[in-house]
């Protein structure tokens, strides 16, 4: 489910309304868009990435992931490698693995050809 507010900003009304949602049944998350993002506890997208990655014989310590919004958190804790652009938002920047340049830098396209190099 999408909420969104007319006023609060999405960093807002998480603080008011994830506490009153159980973390056991609910994730509640958000990105850029404004919303935040409700679903049923263990969906989110690092469970999305790892039921992908069982399905082809991929392991966690074989993944790279991005992200740069809260609702990447989960992502970037189940890949082996979680990478934050730089201009990620704090608690992404604190849980990632390696930091790269920002998105309008191609940090991306820049944390893949290091990676690549090391080939």
């Amino acid at each position: 489910m999408l909420v969104r507010h007319p006023t609060l900003p999405a960093s807002e009304l998480y603080e008011h309304i994830a506490p009153l949602l159980n973390s056991k049944d609910y994730s509640v998350t958000y990105s850029f868009s404004g919303y935040l993002e409700i679903a049923l506890g263990g969906v989110h997208k690092g469970e999305a990435l790892a039921t992908l990655c069982a399905q082809l014989g991929i392991a966690a310590h074989e993944v790279v992931a991005f992200g740069d919004m809260p609702n990447d958190l989960p992502l970037l804790q189940w890949a082996g490698l979680g990478v934050a652009v730089a201009n990620a938002h704090p608690m992404v920047l604190q849980a990632a693995d390696a930091v790269t340049l920002s998105n309008a830098e191609d940090g991306v396209a820049h944390m893949l050809e290091q990676l690549m190099a090391k080939v």
